[in-house]
């Protein structure tokens, strides 16, 4: 083909090597590795595991001060936002993003443009917090299948679809979780690393997985340990700080990206940078003192109990029933999808329920038992 070979012959300086093209290692690695169409695979792969292991993003002048100043600028505008809480998380393990996307080495990666820097998508942060509660939250947090049907909770909280006996609708979510991005240290942020397939052609369809293939080794690079992000959730207050607080169960006990299984993909948040729409927390150490919040007091409601709720006018933006506790107007929440209301439940109806989850700020969870008696007049 004339065309593509004289497109090749005018770039082919650049084609001789990464020296010319350092500064941004997304591309250098995708478009410019000499080895790319020599049809020697060893030899391209090895070209990117030597690229990324020594790459130091520091070390580079010119990215080091338009990435750190499009990380200010981003940090500033975030912590600035009365609706936003933020934070920098730390990895206490190897980390493995990106791992299975599309790459011409046959390893993934995650890096972002226009900088070329590693980075956490927000949906990754958004899927790990939202398949945590939906296995651990209980009852309320459920998801059927691969997040195709959810409970109304977790489309409040993550979006999804709501369907009724007329239509589907979709809506967003309350919550808006941003890219986290990585704070740029002195040090190569990628080391070596391996992962070994065991079942290469029982994955490709052609046999049972009974333990006679050889282990196929497959070179790929992990984020070293103490590599540190900004990460950003925007929403309604009570619901960020709700996400915060999963957010840190899940990363420190279940961590994300690949081979959690043995303890890669775990994270940390650094208590001391949390805040909350441009004030620091406690936490923080800011250096005025701050007035110790008036406690509240504890609930007369547990945990299991029966108790007698009455349905409210108002109900969650996604149009399920919310309810309050007759004896302690406090603890308000919504009805676990199981057993189901009855059809014509209307506001200001008095319902017998069991108490799933007790939780400030509207979240606890009621399990549908009866209608109760209707309140004597007064």
């Amino acid at each position: 083909m004339p065309g593509l070979d004289a497109l090749r012959a005018n770039y082919q300086r650049l084609l001789t090597g990464f020296d010319g093209v350092g500064q941004n290692l997304g591309l250098s690695l995708e478009k410019f590795n000499p080895y790319i169409d020599s049809g020697n695979e060893h030899e391209q792969k090895q070209a990117a595991f030597d690229r990324m292991t020594t790459f130091n993003f520091s070390s580079i002048q010119p990215l080091k001060e338009s990435y750190n100043r499009h990380l200010d600028e981003w940090r500033t505008i975030q912590q600035a936002r009365r609706t936003v809480i933020s934070c920098t998380i730390k990895s206490t393990s190897r980390v493995l993003l990106g791992t299975g996307n599309a790459s011409v080495h046959n390893f993934g990666f995650n890096l972002s443009k226009p900088w070329g820097v590693p980075y956490i998508s927000g949906s990754t942060l958004k899927g790990l917090v939202s398949s945590w509660l939906a296995r651990r939250g209980g009852d309320a947090w459920w998801r059927a299948g691969r997040g195709a049907e959810k409970s109304p909770l977790q489309v409040e909280l993550f979006g999804g679809i709501v369907k009724d006996d007329a239509k589907e609708q979709a809506w967003a979510g309350s919550v808006i979780f941003n890219d986290a991005l990585m704070l740029l240290g002195p040090q190569p942020c990628f080391v070596a690393d391996i992962i070994t397939s065991h079942h290469m052609k029982y994955y490709g369809g052609s046999r049972m997985p009974d333990g006679t293939e050889d282990p196929n080794p497959v070179g790929i690079v992990a984020l070293r340990p103490d590599t540190q992000f900004f990460i950003s959730l925007e929403g309604p207050r009570d619901a960020t700080t709700f996400v915060l607080e999963v957010l840190k169960k899940a990363l420190a006990e279940e961590g994300l990206g690949g081979k959690t299984a043995v303890g890669y993909g775990r994270f940390a948040v650094v208590e001391s940078t949390i805040q909350f729409g441009g004030e620091k927390t406690a936490a923080a150490g800011a250096g005025a003192a701050q007035p110790a919040a008036q406690a509240k007091p504890a609930s007369l409601i547990n945990k299991g109990d029966q108790v007698e709720v009455v349905v409210l006018a108002d109900k969650t933006k996604k149009g399920a029933w919310r309810a309050s506790c007759v004896k302690d107007e406090s603890v308000v929440g919504v009805f676990a999808p199981k057993p189901a209301l009855p059809q014509n439940v209307k506001a200001g109806d008095h319902l017998l329920v069991i108490v799933k989850i007790v939780a400030a700020d509207g979240g606890s969870t009621f399990e549908f038992v009866k209608r109760a008696d209707p309140p004597s007049p007064g």
